[in-house]
């Protein structure tokens, strides 16, 4: 299970992946990993002015899943000893590329698309604990007006981009709680013995 580091160890893999993707007509854009920016398109930006940036990806937001809500604790070491269940978060990603020619956006939007569809189930490594978890990359249709909301907030203007969610199946929790061992057994169902 992850722990506060999985938003770093998500956001290297991503990188990675990408990078390695970049294969055929998008290669020439990419000369080292360096061209991928992890940070705001706005950063990114600013950045490729001085530097081959190429690439956006922008964690722009971080929520809980909702299907994963309100499980039950797991038991954890000894009868009396529960852990709070881990917290399942979902990453929402921003991925825009920073070609400088149409045809270029274009090959690198396309070879974007077809990289993370292969990959729909990545896996990240704790460096620590050796732990391998998968995480599942699921397209995002966002609308232009929720684009654009993002877009706003950045204080850019527009450029198109990919909505990518990266649900990461569990953050561990470090509380617990002591629950008391069951002391008595009723067989008795309804009233009747």
């Amino acid at each position: 299970m992850s722990d506060y580091t999985v938003i770093k160890l998500v956001n290297e893999r991503l990188r990675q992946l990408l990078f390695d993707g970049m294969v055929g007509e998008a290669a020439q854009y990419f000369t080292g990993i360096d061209a991928i920016h992890v940070g705001s398109p706005k950063e990114t930006a600013e950045l490729a002015n001085t530097q081959p940036k190429r690439l956006s990806i922008f964690l722009y937001q971080v929520t809980e899943d909702p299907h994963m809500k309100n499980r039950p604790p797991v038991r954890a070491n000894g009868a009396t000893r529960l852990r709070i269940p881990p917290l399942a978060l979902r990453f929402h990603y921003m991925i825009t590329p920073f070609v400088p020619d149409p045809d270029g956006n274009a090959l690198v939007l396309g070879k974007i698309l077809e990289v993370l569809y292969d990959n729909s189930t990545i896996v990240i490594t704790d460096p620590l604990s050796g732990e391998a978890e998968e995480v599942r990359v699921i397209f995002e249709t966002l609308s232009l007006a929720e684009l654009a909301e993002v877009w706003e907030a950045l204080r850019e203007p527009y450029r198109v981009s990919l909505a990518y969610q990266l649900r990461v199946p569990r953050l561990q929790s470090r509380r617990h709680v002591l629950a008391a061992p069951v002391g008595e057994a009723n067989q008795h169902y309804g009233g009747v013995p």
